[in-house]
């Protein structure tokens, strides 16, 4: 992170393009870590506990 510029993962610009590349490798890492497909599972980056919590609440 020293040496490279992020940018709002949701715009068009270079910097933005750099952060969701890397967001997209990280998800794939952790999938990997606990032996889980990307096929068959999504993972969510979320804020903190809490709003994992209200997440898998408001799902059911």
């Amino acid at each position: 992170m020293m040496s490279n510029l992020y940018g709002n993962p949701h715009s068009r610009s270079s910097s933005s393009q750099r952060s969701t590349k890397l967001i997209d490798d990280v998800r794939l890492r952790a999938l990997a870590f606990f032996n889980a497909g990307p096929d068959e599972y999504d993972l969510v980056f979320v804020a903190n506990a809490t709003s994992a919590i209200k997440l898998v609440a408001e799902s059911f």
